[in-house]
């Protein structure tokens, strides 16, 4: 069930970030919330759940952005696997950590798609930009929080371990008229 209230609004931010948030003028920024869902399955859920989750959204990614195909499930496979290599040494589970970990791995992926595009995709002008960057990964930092107290909140609401208020229950007999 996480798997795929993730996989829902995943795609439902991902339509949100191409169509309302790329129209936001350049000096607010422009936030990537699909690579903090990519970095909140890294943390919070197990190998494989995480593991398709980031598969499924750099997939997402790909049909989103229309550059080089394959690009993004590659590079968030490969912060899936980085995070869970380095959580087995290091703890990733404070809160404290979630921000550094979002940004200086926004700047690591971002690194990674500007260098793959720079030297397979000559058509394409590139510009990197140290203030645009820095700018992102601040924001990056700053919405982490946000984001795994929202992602954490629909998780245990849509918990099935949990009784769901929100959905009507059936009684436990099959008398409907002792209860």
């Amino acid at each position: 069930m996480q798997t795929l209230v993730l996989a829902i609004l995943g795609s439902f931010v991902l339509v949100c970030q191409t169509a309302l948030l790329a129209n936001l003028p350049p000096w607010v920024g422009n936030p990537d919330l699909i690579f903090l869902l990519v970095v909140y399955a890294s943390i919070r859920m197990s190998d494989f759940r995480g593991f398709f989750l980031a598969i499924y959204f750099g997939l997402l990614m790909d049909v989103f952005s229309g550059l080089a195909p394959g690009l993004f499930p590659f590079i968030y496979g490969g912060l899936f696997l980085t995070a869970k290599l380095l959580s087995r040494r290091i703890i990733f589970d404070e809160p404290t950590h979630h921000p550094a970990l979002a940004a200086f791995g926004y700047l690591v992926c971002h690194s990674v798609v500007y260098l793959y595009l720079e030297i397979f995709s000559k058509d394409i002008d590139l510009f990197w930009s140290w203030h645009d960057l820095f700018l992102a990964m601040l924001i990056q930092a700053v919405l982490t929080l946000p984001l795994f107290q929202l992602c954490d909140h629909l998780l245990e609401t849509f918990a099935s371990d949990r009784k769901r208020q929100w959905l009507p229950r059936r009684s436990e007999t099959g008398n409907r008229f002792t209860s």
